[in-house]
């Protein structure tokens, strides 16, 4: 997943290699710089999602993890994220999307909301 933040300042880069790398945006998106590497999941990241201040990213993977990130550094958030207000939502995890699964279903069903 590719996604810019809500003030065009940075660019969020999900690997299959269970990464995010963050870079500074300039020069109305022509120049970029690597800012940061926010590592944490133990399998691929397939969906990264920001905050509507940018100052942070939420991210799950393939294990269905659900993880948050400051954005300037990458380093992992652990404090609770209930309050943030984020700029989209394609991740397939959180409680915005409770109920899209089917009964039964294996998590495969849903690929972005």
């Amino acid at each position: 997943d590719v996604k810019y933040s809500p003030d065009d300042t940075r660019l969020a880069v999900s690997s299959r290699d269970c990464t995010i790398d963050v870079y500074l945006v300039r020069g109305n998106k022509r120049a970029y710089t690597h800012a940061a590497r926010c590592v944490g999941h133990s399998a691929t990241v397939r969906h990264v999602d920001w905050s509507a201040d940018s100052l942070t990213i939420a991210s799950d993977g393939a294990d269905y993890e659900l993880l948050y990130w400051n954005a300037a550094t990458g380093k992992q958030q652990t404090e609770s994220q209930q309050n943030t207000k984020w700029a989209s939502w394609t991740r397939v995890l959180g409680f915005p999307v409770m109920g899209v699964w089917a009964p039964g279903g294996d998590g495969t069903d849903i690929n972005a909301c």
